[in-house]
């Protein structure tokens, strides 16, 4: 399966095949994307997941966790 290129956007850098950089890294590596918003449930399921293996079927090591500031939150969450 072929997947998204990935795109840089400082520093000119070109595009990397998603595919091919993390076969760099280990040719069994399977990502598991967490996309963590510091709310109150993106954060307690990442504290199960690091802090409790039988919660997860997959090694810690694969856990990406993608968090962005935008400043769109509520006034009353700020």
């Amino acid at each position: 399966m072929k997947l998204p290129p990935i795109h840089f956007a400082s520093g000119g850098a070109e595009a990397l095949e998603f595919y091919e950089l993390l076969s760099t890294l280990n040719p069994n590596f399977r990502p598991v994307v967490l996309s963590w918003g510091a709310g109150f449930d993106s954060t307690a399921l990442l504290i199960e997941y690091i802090l409790n293996p039988e919660s997860r079927d997959f090694p810690l090591e694969n856990l990406i966790v993608i968090h962005s500031v935008v400043g769109g939150e509520p006034a009353r969450l700020k």
